[in-house]
């Protein structure tokens, strides 16, 4: 395990061989974010993949009206 997030003990990364692992590892960056602050907007390109080692992340987006709609029913296992 590297920092404090172990790929080895996520379901995603399951199987995976143990050097690619090690190559995947080279690639992290951890980052951590303050209550409420905002870590991908929709209208951004990014070519990161987030993954979130502990606590809660609010999925939402602004209807026409400048509302937030909540994204219900999202499971993470």
């Amino acid at each position: 395990m590297r920092g404090s997030f172990s790929l080895d003990t996520t379901d995603l990364f399951a199987g995976v061989r143990p050097q690619t692992l090690q190559a995947a590892y080279a690639l992290l960056q951890e980052k951590r974010y303050r209550r409420r602050e905002m870590i991908f907007f929709p209208t951004a390109l990014s070519n990161h993949l987030y993954l979130i080692g502990q606590g809660n992340v609010r999925l939402y987006k602004l209807s026409p009206e400048g509302k937030k709609i909540t994204a219900d029913n999202v499971i993470i296992a």
